[in-house]
């Protein structure tokens, strides 16, 4: 899951995950513009609600990917790249309604200039959790980088 460029001099890739625990906030289009990686995901954080209860999971993941143009708008609708286990259809079709229509609620992204160009076609790969039943344990800030070869 994660953002996927080549690294200088094209000898790797760099593939940058995040998670996105919720804690069931509103979705709102930002105005403020991003500039970092970091900001991204706080954004794509704060536009995260999660389906209601009576069509949700305890501890459901699902991960989508998609890219942005250098505009903030979406370049395709998001793949589904992983769902937990054993879901209903149903289940999922709720989880992915919730996250499409959350991510489209806060489009487009005010990208910078220099954060646009960076990011611009670039695949972006955000695995979602359902944590409403986790408890303060789960962290919802938590990026990780993987090198691969």
């Amino acid at each position: 899951m994660g953002v996927t460029g080549r690294m200088a001099g094209g000898v790797g890739s760099l593939v940058m995950s995040v998670i996105l625990a919720i804690a069931a906030a509103p979705a709102q289009a930002g105005t403020r513009e991003l500039d970092t990686i970091a900001d991204l995901f706080a954004m794509l954080r704060s536009c995260w609600s999660p389906p209601p209860l009576n069509k949700a999971l305890p501890g459901m993941q699902m991960t989508l990917r998609f890219s942005f143009n250098r505009n903030g708008s979406l370049i395709a609708p998001p793949r589904v790249t992983y769902t937990t286990p054993g879901v209903s259809e149903e289940i999922r079709a709720a989880y992915f309604r919730a996250i499409t229509d959350s991510l489209n609620a806060c489009l487009p992204l005010h990208l910078s200039v220099g954060l646009g160009g960076a990011l611009a076609g670039r695949p972006i790969a955000v695995r979602y959790i359902d944590s409403r039943y986790a408890g303060p344990s789960v962290r919802a800030d938590r990026l990780i980088f993987t090198p691969r070869g």
